[in-house]
């Protein structure tokens, strides 16, 4: 793809799916999935794929990105990160109240269930919270997408199509705002996740105590530095499981279209992050003339995570000598910089060709040779010889077209003298060049060859019914972003707190 058409697409996909607080990284090779392997989380394939297509997954989205440009240099996995953090982490000591307390544990009721191993799931609300906020997303991220090509576009129509179209949508926007809050209780879930983290930094040791259990290292669980999440592979690789919701975000009537126009091409390169512009050099000749292809778009689920606000919490520090998850820069150094929480997949991808340039017009050909003057007389005589595949068989020189000679006074034409009657095979003239024995020899085996051959009888075919077509291949999928959230600084211990 050429430069200016994948920063052009870099700035378009980043204005249309980065919310405040987030950037993009694109993968610099492509990443394609077979689109049977991207449903292991629907119970499509056998056990062994399913293992193998998650931890392939997990693999992706779990890579610390670092940066617009997929993969970094620097590869960490977020898991190793976390484990390392849970093992030395130093507390602040404090404890909450009784009124605290209960307020915490409503808090908690509120989001989660917790299983007897210590593991938390979703409750329904939670969950209802996360759809209607996915619903919310999608119809912004199309709002996103009318608006910047209305403002790339040099087509008059394009833009008059937006200004009608674009109350309509901002209307749309606002039902599901609505429905958000009415269908996904986003203040109820907004206010818990609040008290949470107010108050969790009020009993260090317990909030600790449950992310560490979340997340699987829990002191007294499972095997002395094993994760009770953790998953092998046949090969041998050990992951944290790793999804994406909501998991039919790939089905049929999830995908939306997405185009990038010329005219759009040009003016977006400007827009592109100044790191690509120096890693992808801007002023090759621009080949194409129009991009589309089919997306649709996906958060990250990682049930092992401990919630956002661990990063921001003030009770925890790590020792003097441990590396920072993040600075907090705006180019950031540390372990952990950020997270990807999102997932940008592509399909069907097409591009038309920009026209080639003109070329230089055709020489004409030379011109023919003048004909004769008419008072040039033409000489006609017999044809000499016969054209060769004409005499290949003795039988077909009568046909041969020849210049017939013109009686006195009469018109010189061209005549087609009358092939013969067709004589019996072995009364065909010998050629001078052939021995008669040999001819004779000829003639019988054709003769013989003709009395044993038989034409063909064309016999109808019976009606049998049409077997079914074959089942659509489905497109391959490819990774066209991976939405991410930065660290803030982290830590960021209290000073004020006792340690």
């Amino acid at each position: 793809m050429n430069s200016d058409v994948s920063l052009a697409l870099m700035a378009k996909v980043t204005a249309v799916f980065a919310q405040q607080g987030q950037f993009l990284t694109f993968p610099m090779t492509p990443i394609a999935w077979q689109a049977a392997r991207l449903g292991f989380q629907d119970g499509w394939l056998s056990p062994v794929d399913t293992l193998n297509a998650m931890a392939e997954f997990s693999h992706i989205v779990n890579v610390v990105p670092v940066g617009v440009m997929y993969p970094s240099s620097e590869e960490s996995i977020i898991s190793d990160v976390l484990h390392d953090v849970f093992a030395s982490g130093v507390l602040a000591r404090s404890i909450r109240t009784p009124q605290e307390e209960t307020e915490y544990q409503a808090g908690v009721t509120e989001l989660f269930t917790t299983r007897p191993d210590g593991l938390r799931d979703p409750t329904p609300k939670y969950q209802a919270y996360h759809q209607w906020q996915d619903a919310w997303t999608s119809v912004k991220q199309t709002i996103n997408q009318r608006t910047i090509e209305a403002q790339s576009s040099s087509d008059p129509a394009v833009k008059q199509r937006w200004q009608q179209d674009e109350p309509a949508l901002d209307a749309h926007l606002n039902d599901v705002m609505a429905q958000w809050q009415a269908q996904g209780f986003k203040d109820e879930i907004e206010r818990a996740l609040r008290v949470i983290g107010d108050l969790g930094a009020k009993s260090p040791d317990q909030t600790w105590a449950a992310w560490r259990a979340q997340f699987g290292d829990a002191a007294g669980i499972g095997a002395a530095g094993a994760n009770i999440n953790a998953l092998t592979t046949p090969a041998g690789e050990t992951f944290l499981p790793t999804g994406f919701t909501p998991t039919d975000a790939l089905r049929e009537g999830a995908w939306q279209q997405f185009a990038l126009s010329r005219a759009e091409i040009t003016n977006l390169v400007a827009l592109a992050p100044p790191e690509l512009r120096a890693r992808l050099d801007p002023t090759q000749q621009l080949d194409v003339d129009r991009i589309s292809f089919e997306y649709t778009s996906a958060q990250v689920t990682r049930p092992w995570d401990p919630p956002p606000d661990m990063f921001s919490a003030k009770f925890w520090k790590l020792p003097p000598t441990a590396r920072a998850l993040s600075d907090g820069a705006p180019a950031p150094s540390g372990r952990l910089t950020a997270s990807i929480t999102g997932i940008v997949f592509a399909r069907n991808i097409q591009t038309i060709a920009a026209a080639p340039p003109p070329s230089r017009p055709p020489v004409p050909p030379p011109a023919p040779p003048p004909r004769p003057p008419a008072s040039v007389p033409v000489r006609w005589g017999p044809v000499v010889g016969r054209p060769p595949f004409m005499a290949f068989h003795p039988a077909l020189a009568g046909s041969v077209a020849r210049v017939a000679t013109p009686a006195a006074g009469a018109p010189a034409r061209m005549m087609m003298a009358a092939a013969p009657a067709r004589a019996p095979i072995a009364a065909i003239a010998t050629p001078a060049s052939m021995p008669a024995q040999k001819v004779q020899l000829v003639n019988t085996a054709v003769t013989r060859l003709q009395m044993t051959g038989t034409q063909r009888i064309v016999v109808p075919p019976p009606k049998l019914p049409s077997p079914p077509p074959p089942p659509p291949v489905p497109p391959d999928i490819y990774v066209l972003a991976l939405i991410c959230r930065p660290t803030p600084r982290c830590p960021d211990p209290d000073p004020t707190l006792t340690w």
